[in-house]
Formats: structure tokens, sequence, C-alpha cells
């Protein structure tokens, strides 16, 4: 397991409740795909199903929600250029993608 850290407990709090509200927001509108995690390495889910034990506890459902998604997976593109394209693909495609609008909204 890693031993790279956030800066500090009140940085990993901020982010956590920033990518909390992204989630939030997704399930209001019905699902979209506001948030779109870029990994360039293993850290966040090396550890499986189980947070690592720098994670809140509170923040447990977070880990849960990020680990649902669709990713775009940076961690061995550096090395494998058609990897490297996979992954730009899936980025390009989720950033090219129409926001759900619902009636009412500005």
């Amino acid at each position: 397991m890693s031993s790279r850290r956030f800066d500090g407990p009140r940085n990993v709090l901020c982010v956590l409740h920033e990518v909390e509200q992204v989630l939030q927001r997704e399930q209001q509108e019905g699902n979209s795909d506001r948030l779109i995690p870029i990994l360039l390495d293993d850290d966040l889910f090396e550890t499986g199903a189980v947070p690592p034990d720098w994670w809140p506890a509170e923040r447990n459902h977070v880990y849960r929600g990020l680990q649902g998604r669709v990713c775009a997976r940076f961690t061995e593109a550096r090395y494998d250029v058609e990897k490297w394209n996979e992954e730009l693909g899936k980025l390009l495609k989720a950033l090219r993608k129409q926001p759900k609008t619902s009636s009412g909204a500005c």
C-alpha cells in the first residue's frame, strides 16, 4: 500500500465534501455525469472494496460512489500508446456528452 497522503486532514475533508456534493447533484439530475475520475496511479482503489486507511470513515459512502464510476485510468497508459488512446477516448466521450436538463432549469 502506498504511503502517500493528501496534504492534511482538512484538505481531504474539503475535497471529499466537494466530491460528495457533485455526486448528490448527479443523483438529483437523474444520474448525470459531472464527475469523471482521472486516475494517474492506483492509490485510491488499491485496497479494493475497503477504503484506504487514510480515508475518513464518515465519508465511506463517497468512496463507494467513486468506485462505481467509469474512470479514465492512465495508470498503465504512460507505457502503452493504445491504452493511452483508449482512456483518452473515454475521457473525451464523457466530456462531449450533453448534460441532461430538466424542464424549468436555468
